[in-house]
């Protein structure tokens, strides 16, 4: 996929040809580098003109290397007025975990709630000595990031997520560093008469502090989930970054015997598993840490009196999330179709596990008289029987991960990963229950002149509506329609979708 280069590339790899034909939407990219060159000339510093080079470069040639250095500009480039990212980012939505999603993103920085995620940053180094794993297992150095509140503009992609830790390249971030941001106005209203398994007794503070409870586990997930764990490695000259002979593994008591070996990643040595492994790791790390006051302290000190409520919401937000996922799955394949929904039952299982009362599904009826269930997680046992039971399971994940033992890891995430013949019957009420899914609709610019004579900017607002999405895309698109017929045409093909 690239603007510029239409060759067609010979590869052997054992015995088999591969004819790798570049140039697909080639007319979109050829637009999107153009429209970010005519950027460059109003940039505020250095590194965003590298970085908007590169991303041109990138699109016209299809390099990943391109890529690579634009994100280390954009890593370096702190506390932006203006927050861009662009490209073929996310590999949630692929069931191999290979492909990226293009997602592109245009926000302004919310000062006031980013200064909360700054302070965040600054105490993270003492924060992440609460993680239950020992400090062998974190990083030598934590990379402080740049950690901000957006309000978004646009997000191009096939949906807008509540915060992003990116970039996703494991060299550029265990070496370099990443950025974490939290996408403040994409964060959903949950509403009292639509909620579905919420006991009534607990619904008023489940959906009261909702909010500031997601509030929470995001910062916690993005900033210390995402940010935090040494990986085992070996470079070309064979030295390892830990001590083989001190440092020992706390689930066997015995020496670190597998690491990961020169050139080998992560993402790829996990394969499939990486996705969902790192996205339940994340949740973990949020739900323990939040059951520290200092932590809450950090970032929310402004609600100390709330506390409480606040982690119960939290903690019971988690708990639904995994059981209303349970229509992600697929009991044909035995396949998780989504990466977050697939780590929230797991922590669902790890929860319910931990028994004492801590979470329960209580069979009920719905006001049709149908079969349903309540979601009850008890809070007085949260920062007991559940913060044990979450740094416990963490030690685990954490411990697979650094040592990037795939086969342990597979094998734990699989036990509770599975859907068995108690969940099926379960997961059809929960699809039968399945609520709209949010329509999420792209505004956009345009100038006008004002009475005075002056330039301004105005926002574009659409109906969130079916309709509205059309009409959103028609304006976008308003100056390339033909580029966008081209494209159908020639990708119709290879696309789901009905037609009239």
């Amino acid at each position: 996929i690239n603007a510029e280069y239409m060759g067609t590339q010979v590869h052997t790899f054992e015995g088999t040809t591969y004819n790798i034909v570049h140039g697909d939407y080639s007319s979109f990219l050829s637009g999107v580098a153009s429209y970010i060159k005519k950027a460059i000339p109003y940039v505020a510093n250095a590194e965003q003109k590298a970085m908007l080079e590169a991303y041109v470069a990138h699109f016209k040639r299809g390099d990943i290397n391109d890529h690579k250095d634009s994100q280390r500009h954009w890593v370096k480039d702190k506390n932006p007025a203006v927050e861009v990212n662009i490209g073929f980012i996310e590999t949630l939505i692929d069931p191999l975990g290979n492909r990226s999603e293009f997602q592109g993103m245009v926000a302004i920085v919310d000062k006031e709630q980013s200064e909360k995620f700054t302070r965040l940053v600054e105490n993270a180094e003492e924060l992440l000595k609460n993680m239950p794993w020992g400090k062998n297992f974190e990083k030598d150095h934590f990379l402080k990031p740049d950690f901000t509140s957006l309000e978004v503009i646009c997000f191009a992609s096939s949906g807008a997520p509540l915060g992003i830790n990116i970039p996703n390249y494991d060299d550029i971030r265990q070496n370099e560093g990443f950025k974490n941001v939290n996408l403040g106005n994409c964060y959903p209203r949950p509403k009292k008469e639509m909620s579905l398994y919420i006991p009534p007794d607990v619904i008023d503070i489940a959906v009261d502090f909702f909010h500031q409870g997601l509030l929470v586990i995001v910062a916690f997930h993005e900033l210390l989930g995402h940010g935090s764990g040494k990986l085992f490695q070996q470079d070309e000259a064979g030295k390892l970054n830990f001590d083989q002979n001190s440092v020992l593994n706390p689930l066997t008591g015995e020496k670190i015997t597998s690491f990961y070996l020169p050139g080998e990643l992560y993402t790829t040595k996990f394969g499939p598993l990486n996705n969902p492994f790192e996205e339940c790791r994340a949740d973990s790390v949020a739900l323990y840490l939040s059951c520290f006051d200092e932590a809450l302290n950090v970032l929310i000190p402004e609600l100390k009196d709330k506390w409480d409520d606040i982690l119960f919401a939290a903690w019971y937000d988690v708990a639904l999330t995994g059981f209303i996922g349970l229509r992600y799955y697929s009991p044909e394949e035995k396949k998780w179709g989504q990466a977050h929904v697939n780590g929230g039952w797991v922590i669902l299982q790890v929860l319910l596990e931990a028994g004492q009362g801590l979470v329960e599904l209580e069979r009920t009826k719905n006001a049709e008289g149908l079969d349903s269930f309540f979601v009850k997680v008890d809070r007085s046992k949260i920062r007991t029987v559940g913060k044990k039971a979450i740094g416990d399971f963490l030690i685990k994940l954490q411990v697979y991960k650094s040592t990037g033992d795939v086969e342990k890891a597979n094998e734990m995430y699989a036990r509770y990963s599975l859907v068995d013949d108690i969940y099926l019957p379960i997961r059809d009420i929960v699809i039968r229950d399945k609520r709209p899914r949010r329509i999420e609709v792209q505004g956009d610019l345009e100038l006008e002149i004002t009475p005075q004579g002056q330039v301004d900017v105005k926002y574009v607002n659409f109906a969130d509506t079916f309709e509205g999405i059309i009409a959103s895309h028609i304006y976008h698109q308003r100056n390339e329609i033909e580029s966008v017929l081209e494209e159908w045409n020639k990708n119709k093909a290879k696309l789901r979708h009905q037609s009239s």
